[in-house]
């Protein structure tokens, strides 16, 4: 609270105010009342503020605080307390790298983020990072790719050798001189989990739970299932669908056809009842955010006790849920809702590759046993799904197929193939029925007035949708002079005019690029992306603190009322809606970033083979080609003469003898792959 009044007062150029006219600019909720007027007892405590006659008067400080948050090299990034980004040039950061805290001063300028230059460091961060020895006179040099051409210097008793992978600690800076501490040294040989390993490591996301967080997941496997005035719905036929490697089940569904069109229940595990405020568990799943995954693993926001043990609604097993009733009519739409506690068990585990081979009449003997039992649910499962879609159509809702893969490993842990993942009508069920609960959680909160954590997904950047409009044009995507790409529709006619083209893939990460960000706000803002006013997420608290977070919500009013919800949540539901927004981005980057390091060392297999792709980006030094398999590769142009780079998206030599565009098909050969810094290289097969 006090980093937000000093942000607010530095940004704005307060010099003088009434601390609740103050309240009132900053849109504070009125439960935060105290704690913003403590908040500035504090202030005054730090000589921040003096008080005289009734007002407060800022003390003579300049600048804007704010942490440095990455490194490229030539540049950084600096986040406020509040999340607002800047971008600082390389010569303006003043010696300061990533984690050390900073006071800004904002450049003028023009661009997407603001830009700002470091005028003083206030505290050095603490920080891993990671780096190649890359020479060894004297002393080791590190070369770590946020510091970009700078080296670290690291004492001369390290026991280092020349291409070794380590993490270290900046121990001082002298000038632009930059000395460091050897942490761990992973040596010279390289895989892509030692990789991930050092990736995880470096970004500080934990892995290890305390003791005390696992002797209370110990002490939650004794207690035993009871009834104790939740719904029972074991003699239902309610069962899961998932990958076949999923352990941390945490949706299962039914589904009845009625007079007036469907009664479909989705029941999610009662992690809430597990997971109580306060407790070491409940402090560590909020400090992780969200579990991780990547290649064949997971980091999990709970013990694998609870995440693949008592909550998991595994077949067969009797397990605590939180049901979502809903009823819809035949055209699909959501007549009423009910959310109640409730017992289930579930009657299959099933599989999405096996329930899509089973709606296309493509199973085995086997796979029809198994479902018999559920088989005439998922035909109607499938058919209530056709409708949803058809009305997710009528919103102008966008089904971006994203390049995601799934990496087949060998038994030494090492990538044997690389298969782009395809949704199938199962997943697609799936997908369409968590809609409905998260639609209807939102709508829950909204008619209970309580605190919470909502979905939300804003609008385009104008900026942002001209810059794709005129992308399209170059790359000769003709559009119509009326549409307006900053809507649903727009959008949608766009994506319609290209999915089935060879360039489609390449169009649509363009779109997504242009789009905002989704995120939790305890605010509702609306969902941009599927068009929906209100929707929050209900429906994966096993890998999800948001989604736990608004159980406990939800629960409270339930049991005792939403007067109780809206004293007891206000400020939680801030802090998990923040939290929540800073790990999932720290999640995505991390499955992004450590995805790249599997493909690369599935690259370094392949070295010489050749394969065709599209050009899917552009520099001044080369350009990126996409394989149909998700790997991507760069290749360089200094072998092949002088080049210009033309609009941002085509190179063209000199002699204009030779040129590449965004979206033409290339054939390539693999030349190089490096799996520590996650990237492939190609070169033009001839």
């Amino acid at each position: 609270m006090k980093e937000k009044i000093k942000e607010f007062i530095l940004k704005n150029g307060i010099k003088k105010f009434n601390g609740q006219s103050l309240f009132g600019r900053m849109k504070f909720r009125k439960t935060d009342k105290a704690a913003f007027f403590l908040a500035l007892i504090s202030l005054q405590e730090e000589k921040f503020l003096k008080k005289k006659n009734g007002n407060f008067i800022v003390a003579r400080v300049k600048g804007i605080s704010a942490v440095i948050d990455r490194m490229n090299g030539t540049f950084a990034f600096a986040k406020t307390v509040s999340g607002e980004e800047y971008f600082i040039p390389g010569s303006y950061l003043g010696g300061a790298i990533t984690g050390d805290k900073v006071i800004l001063n904002p450049l003028s300028g023009e661009g997407e983020t603001d830009s700002a230059r470091v005028v003083k460091i206030t505290k050095f961060g603490d920080k891993l990072f990671s780096g190649e020895v890359k020479g060894y006179f004297g002393r080791a040099v590190i070369y770590c790719r946020e510091f970009g051409k700078m080296p670290v210097l690291i004492s001369r008793s390290s026991a280092v050798s020349e291409g070794d992978k380590v993490l270290f600690k900046v121990t001082s800076r002298k000038g632009r001189d930059i000395y460091g501490k050897i942490e761990e040294n992973f040596g010279n040989t390289v895989s892509a989990a030692m990789a991930a390993e050092m990736y995880i490591l470096e970004s500080e996301i934990p892995t290890e739970f305390s003791a005390e967080a696992l002797s209370e997941a110990d002490a939650l496997l004794e207690e035993e299932i009871y009834t104790n005035g939740r719904t029972d719905l074991r003699s239902e036929n309610i069962f899961t669908i998932d990958s076949a490697s999923s352990k941390d089940l945490d949706d299962a569904i039914y589904l009845e056809e009625t007079e007036d069109g469907y009664a479909l229940k989705v029941s999610i595990a009662d992690v809430s009842h597990y997971i109580k405020r306060g407790t070491a568990l409940d402090n560590e799943a909020f400090e992780r955010g969200t579990s991780i995954y990547y290649a064949d693993k997971v980091i999990p926001m709970l013990p694998k006790t609870i995440s693949n043990g008592i909550c998991s609604l595994s077949e067969g097993e009797d397990r605590f849920a939180f049901t979502c009733e809903v009823k819809l009519n035949k055209k699909g739409d959501i007549l009423g809702y009910k959310f109640y506690k409730s017992i289930i068990c579930s009657a299959v585990k099933g599989v999405y590759s096996e329930i899509n081979d089973l709606l296309l009449g493509l199973a085995d003997e086997s796979i029809e046993k198994k479902y018999a039992a559920v088989k005439k649910q998922l035909v109607l499962m499938e058919k209530l799904y056709r409708i949803l879609a058809e009305r997710r159509a009528e919103r102008k809702v966008i089904d971006f197929e994203t390049a995601e893969s799934y990496f087949l490993m060998d038994q030494k842990g090492l990538v044997s193939g690389i298969i782009p993942r395809d949704r199938g009508v199962s997943e697609c069920i799936i997908e369409e029925f968590m809609i409905i609960a998260n639609r209807c959680a939102g709508m829950f909160a909204k008619e209970n007035g309580l605190p919470f954590i909502y979905r939300v997904h804003e609008s385009p950047n104008p900026e942002k949708t001209d810059e794709l409009k005129e992308t399209l044009r170059l790359l000769g995507v003709s559009l119509p002079p009326y549409l307006n790409i900053a809507t649903n529709e727009g959008l949608k006619d766009v994506f319609d005019l290209v999915k089935d083209k060879e360039i489609g893939p390449i169009i649509e990460k363009q779109m997504l690029r242009s789009m905002a960000k989704a995120r939790y706000d305890e605010e509702n803002c609306g969902h941009f992306g599927l068009n929906l006013d209100i929707y929050s997420h209900f429906t994966s608290p096993i890998r999800r603190y948001s989604d736990l977070a608004i159980h406990r919500i939800m629960t409270d009013c339930l049991s005792k009322g939403s007067d109780s919800s809206a004293r007891k949540y206000a400020i939680f539901a801030a802090d998990a809606a923040e939290q929540s927004s800073f790990t999932e981005r720290r999640a995505v980057a991390a499955e992004r970033d450590i995805d790249d390091k599997y493909r690369a060392e599935y690259a370094s297999a392949h070295i010489g083979e050749e394969a065709e792709g599209i050009v899917s980006g552009v520099l001044n030094s080369g350009f990126f080609v996409l394989l149909p398999n998700t790997l991507e590769g760069f290749v360089s142009v200094s072998d092949l003469g002088r080049f210009k780079l033309i609009d941002g998206i085509r190179l063209e030599a000199e002699d204009k003898s030779l040129s590449f565009k965004i979206g033409d098909r290339v054939k390539i050969r693999i030349t190089g792959a490096d799996i520590f810094a996650g990237k492939t290289d190609f070169c033009l097969s001839e």
